[in-house]
């Protein structure tokens, strides 16, 4: 075994095997995921998981270890939350970076190799490693090529452009929770405010109105209001504070900086200070209340900025300093104005804010910031420039202020100059605002001198808005601005000399998303990753609401949900890692015939699984385009009942009755053929039940390989089994995967029913579109791809349909993979 000690710190020594409390002692934390190679001891597992906020999975030596833990772990009422699989070795079975805790016994287990360990553990993660009896407490060390994501438009100075190196086109998905039917489009949580996320080292905050999922078929819960907190490796909840809803979801008013939260919790209350590790409210920043009738936060004029030496809020008429522990440092008003906009430039210590005069315009919203997809100012009466320490007014200008710029052609009515962001670039102050769907903005471009205020360049209209040609908001990098607009065009601004270029024009809508950057990627559209050519793929699988953007953070690409129709998308509060699956593993090794014993639970639900805590809270809604809820079904005489989130199948028939527990969630839908059961799960595998015992005969694996994730709370294969199909002539057929852009594709196999052996297998997969250099060439862009659903088969042929923007595919089993690629490389006919 090559020795850990040089690649990790190791913080103690444990003398003995550990116990739970060890455990809590290296891995102080109360939630995250923990893993545990070779596990044998059943009552170790289960106090693990105790307290509703850890997912533990045991990996076991063999089958017979498997049932006996399964067995105890559901009469110790925690399975699901605790849970256990057949581990071969040498490689793990889980995604990288997704691990919190792992937990070995070298002495017992010692052919996983070092790499591969560290592979699977989050930064920040612990290994529990024992070696020669002593057991040393290893944590992984977090790279300095990962960033965060701290404000709405990524850091206190406005810009959106993340540090994160290791962020890139999106490969795989990482974790997803998705409590609501995608199907439900504009029946579920509103698309603007769902996006809102922050994402700080360990931790991924979410601003959202929260679907409350379903307690059967028919009755929902009601939506949740909260700040919720979630593991950025995993998606496991860490903690959750309500908020009332006159000050939740407003873009600009949540702020991350040296672990504390900054935001609002109630109503005509002053902003709050959280702990970030705990939710804990720790403090206050006094002044802050909202000044509105009702006490709540005036649309999107409210602004909070952050850094590790101070805190600064735009509300109202008032702009105020404090120190990171709520200690007010300065105060500047503005009696009679609103004050908007406000940005933090660390580089000249500086503060930039627009100064409104409040009104209503013709169309009768706020003259001033408000709620619109793209806010912007028409009033602006002045830009101001602040000392950051001291608050000193270092110059105020009128040379940006809302005078007529041009008189729209079809209305007559004239075009006033708007600001709707503020970014500084070196020695210069552009003042930007869009226009587009749902703005007030004008589409003007103003520059500043930085140091004086004084008035460096007028653009005017910079662009000239149709229905193909808009502009949305722009990032700063390389010493230039960048902004974009619908149907993928980009424009880069030279804010020295003054000149507009547009350098990337595509004919495809990209809809209304927000562009953000990295050093090394524009990233825009959805989701379109550009690199200093302006070059490269499409990735048509996510997006968040409108007027959001993907959030670029600890190595991966972070989306909420959305209402959008327009693509084939996943849905949901999403994260996706730019690293490539693992490859498939060899087709010998997929098939595990088993002696067929059944395995004796218990015939209640485990009390984990119907207690509502942080983690059971995530089991309700939709599993990608999987309803999570029991279902039931009756075939040849026999009905089965489906507990999705138990992992359990139940049986009662002409033989008696039976029940079954596979390794993850079970996919509805299921065949009944030829004496055998043969059901589906969401780790990737296909199991053959024996009819009248419930007696597992066979287990296969569908998935292309082993590599599990986290889905609404509970371990799943990349690929899942959402059900199978009874193909005929003693055949089944089932898909495994999610998006035909992810992860290599969805893979379908043809599997004999009474053997478990594949008769053929196809992929149903689609590369990404790629831009050439200045969006010039590449290949054809397809919005409606194929989210993956149970199969069915009509007339022979198989059909794959989540309906509407989920897409539907269907084929016939003599169609060969090269038809296949053909078909999915070209633009589908009527969504097929």
């Amino acid at each position: 075994m090559r020795p850990l000690i040089p690649i990790f710190a190791i913080l103690t020594v444990l003398a003995a095997d550990p116990s739970s409390d060890q455990v809590r002692q290296a891995w102080p934390s109360a939630a995250g995921l923990v893993v545990q190679i070779g596990a044998s001891d059943g009552a170790f597992l289960a106090d693990l998981a105790r307290g509703g906020r850890r997912l533990v999975h045991g990996l076991a030596a063999d089958e017979e270890v498997t049932a006996r833990l399964r067995q105890a772990l559901h009469q110790a009422g925690v399975h699901p939350a605790a849970s256990v699989a057949t581990w071969a070795g040498p490689g793990l079975p889980y995604a990288d970076r997704l691990v919190n805790v792992l937990i070995i016994d070298r002495d017992a287990c010692p052919a996983t190799p070092d790499d591969e360990l560290r592979r699977v553990v989050a930064p920040g993660g612990t290994i529990l490693a024992r070696s020669k009896g002593s057991w040393a407490v290893i944590t992984i060390p977090r790279p300095d090529t990962l960033g965060d994501w701290n404000h709405f438009d990524g850091g206190a100075d406005g810009n959106a452009v993340g540090a994160d190196r290791e962020v890139g086109p999106i490969h795989a998905l990482q974790w997803m929770d998705n409590g609501r039917d995608l199907r439900w489009m504009k029946t579920g949580p509103e698309g603007g405010n769902q996006g809102n996320l922050r994402v700080s080292g360990r931790y991924c905050l979410i601003d959202a109105t929260v679907d409350g999922g379903k307690v059967d078929a028919k009755t929902r819960l009601p939506p949740r209001v909260e700040l919720d907190c979630r593991d950025a490796a995993n998606g496991l909840p860490l903690w959750s504070v309500p908020r009332e809803p006159g000050v939740a979801g407003r873009r600009w008013s949540l702020a991350v900086a040296g672990g504390k939260v900054f935001t609002w919790l109630k109503a005509g209350a002053d902003a709050a200070i959280l702990d970030l590790a705990t939710g804990a409210v720790i403090g206050s920043l006094p002044g802050t209340a909202p000044s509105t009738a009702k006490g709540n936060l005036d649309g999107e004029s409210v602004v909070v900025r952050a850094t590790a030496d101070g805190v600064w809020v735009g509300h109202g008429a008032t702009a105020s300093c404090f120190g990171p522990d709520g200690t007010l440092r300065w105060r500047f008003e503005r009696p009679g104005r609103e004050l908007d906009f406000t940005v933090v430039d660390g580089a000249t210590k500086r503060v930039y804010l627009v100064v409104s005069v409040p009104g209503r315009d013709d169309r009768g919203n706020p003259s001033h910031a408000y709620w619109g997809r793209w806010p912007a100012s028409t009033a602006v009466e002045s830009v101001t420039a602040l000392d950051a320490a001291s608050g000193r007014l270092l110059w105020e200008s009128t040379d940006a202020a809302s005078v007529e710029i041009g008189v729209n052609a079809k209305t007559k009515k004239p075009i006033l100059r708007t600001i709707g962001q503020l970014l500084p670039v070196g020695d210069r102050l552009v003042c930007f605002s869009g226009v587009a769907i749902a703005s007030s903005g004008s589409g003007s471009i103003t520059v500043l001198d930085a140091a004086t205020g004084k008035l460096v360049h007028d653009l005017g209209q910079a662009v000239k808005p149709n229905y193909n040609i808009s502009m949305y908001s722009a990032v700063v990098r390389d010493g230039a601005v960048w902004f974009n607009g619908a149907f993928n065009n980009i424009w880069r601004l030279d804010p020295v000399a003054g000149k507009i270029e547009q350098v990337f024009s595509h004919s495809w809508n990209h809809r209304c998303t927000r562009m953000v950057a990295t050093p090394d990627w524009l990233i825009a559209s959805q989701t379109s990753f550009l690199d200093k050519t302006l070059a490269g793929p499409q990735v048509s699988v996510a997006r968040s609401g409108c007027a959001l953007s993907g959030v670029p953070a600890a190595g991966q690409m972070f989306f909420g949900p959305h209402v959008c129709a327009c693509t084939s998308h996943l849905d949901g509060f999403l994260a996706f890692s730019p690293r490539p699956a693992p490859a498939p593993v060899d087709d010998t090794s997929r098939l595990v015939r088993l002696a067929g014993r059944a395995l004796a639970l218990p015939a209640t639900a485990s009390a984990t699984a119907s207690a509502t805590t942080p983690l059971t809270r995530l089991w309700s809604g939709f599993t990608v385009a999987q309803d999570v809820t029991d279902a039931q079904q009756t075939i040849a005489g026999w009905t089965f009942t489906v507990r999705p989130n138990l992992h359990r199948l139940e049986a009662t028939g002409p033989a008696g009755s039976w029940s079954f527990t596979a390794g993850a969630r079970l996919g509805h839908s299921l065949a009944v053929v030829g004496g055998l059961v043969v059901i589906g799960a969401h780790d990737g595998r296909v199991h053959g039940l024996d009819l009248a015992t419930g007696a597992e005969r066979w287990r296969r694996l569908v998935a292309p390989a082993e590599s599990l994730i986290v889905l609404n709370g509970q371990l799943a294969s990349r690929w899942p089994v959402f059900g199978v199909a009874d193909l005929g002539d003693g055949l089944v057929v089932a898909s495994a995967g999610t998006h035909a852009e992810l992860d290599g594709g969805i893979r379908v196999e043809a599997i004999r029913a009474a053997t478990g052996e594949a008769v053929w297998a196809r992929t149903l997969h689609k590369d990404p579109s790629v831009y050439g250099p200045g969006g010039k060439g590449g290949t054809p862009i397809i919005s409606r791809t194929l989210i993956n659903a149970a199969p069915t088969v009509i007339d022979g042929h198989i059909t794959i349909a989540g309906g509407h923007h989920l897409g539907t595919f269907s084929f016939a089993p003599t169609e060969s993979q090269a038809d296949l690629d053909k078909r999915f490389a070209i633009p589908p006919s009527k969504g097929k």
